[in-house]
C-alpha cells in the first residue's frame, strides 16, 4: 500500500481558523500535520508516500519527512479550485504511485490526522482488503478522512469524491464504510481531522506526533487554546 496526500498552498489552508491563527502559525500547523502524518504512514508499514502541493514549502518538508513529491503547478488542470482541485491531486499522486509501485493500493489519506496511530492505519488497510474501495468518515460521519483503492490506476476513471458531504458520495460509488462494520473499532484517531480549534483540542487529547505537538504547546502558550482546553 502507499499513501498518497494532497496539500492546498499554505497562504490558503485552513482558512476556518484565520480568525483565531494568523497566517504564520497556520502554516506551521499545517506543516507540522502533515508531517506527523508522513511519518505514521511510513510506520504504518506503507510501502511509501506521494505528497502533491503547490506550494515548495509544503514539498521541500514532504521531501525531509521521506515522501515523493509532486508540484502540483505541473499536474493538468492544477488551476482548477476547491474540492475539484484537491481530488484531481489525489488523482495525480496516485498516478505517481502507480508508475513508481506498479499500480498498487492506495490509501488517499488528508494531511491534518496528527493524531492517527500507525497501527490503527495498518488495521484499517487490512479490513480493506477485498473490497474494491473503503472509507473511514470523520468524527460526525459527513466527510472522509480516508479512501482505500485496491488499484491506483483505477482512481484516474474514477476519481475520489473528498468535499462536503464526501462521505456518502464515497458509499454511492461503491465504498465500504469501515467506520460501520460490527464489532470494529472506533479509532478517533483516525476520525479527527483537524478544521477548527475544538479539534484541534481533540487531536491533543488523543496524542498527536511531535511535530505537531510543539505547535500545540506554542499555542497553549499564547493563549490560543485556552478556551478549548
Amino acid at each position: 500500500m502507499v499513501g498518497v496526500l494532497a496539500v492546498k498552498d499554505l497562504a490558503l489552508a485552513k482558512t476556518r481558523l484565520a480568525e483565531q491563527l494568523s497566517t504564520g502559525i497556520r502554516a506551521r500547523l499545517v506543516l507540522a500535520m502533515m508531517r506527523d502524518t508522513v511519518a505514521v504512514l511510513h510506520r504504518s508499514g506503507a510501502a511509501g508516500v506521494v505528497v502533491v502541493s503547490p506550494d515548495p514549502r509544503v514539498l521541500a518538508a514532504a521531501e525531509e519527512s521521506g515522501a515523493r513529491v509532486l508540484a502540483e503547478s505541473a499536474t493538468p488542470g492544477a488551476s482548477t479550485r476547491g474540492h475539484a482541485q484537491l481530488n484531481r491531486a489525489f488523482v495525480a499522486g496516485s498516478t505517481v504511485a502507480a508508475h513508481a509501485w506498479e499500480d498498487p493500493r492506495v490509501m488517499l489519506v488528508q494531511a491534518d490526522l496528527p493524531a492517527a496511530r500507525a497501527d490503527h492505519l495498518a488495521t484499517a488497510a487490512d479490513l480493506a482488503i477485498g473490497t474494491a474501495r473503503a472509507i473511514i468518515t470523520d468524527r460526525d460521519g459527513s466527510g472522509t478522512t480516508l479512501l482505500v483503492v485496491d488499484r491506483a490506476g483505477e482512481l484516474t476513471d474514477r476519481p475520489p469524491r473528498f468535499g462536503s458531504g464526501s462521505a456518502r458520495r464515497h458509499v454511492a460509488q461503491g465504498a465500504t464504510d469501515l467506520s460501520t462494520l460490527r464489532g470494529h473499532p472506533p479509532w478517533p484517531d483516525l476520525r479527527t481531522d483537524v478544521d477548527t480549534l475544538e479539534d484541534l483540542a481533540v487531536a491533543a487529547h488523543l496524542g498527536t506526533g511531535d511535530h505537531t505537538r510543539a505547535v500545540i504547546a506554542e499555542l497553549h502558550a499564547s493563549g490560543a487554546l485556552s478556551q478549548t482546553g
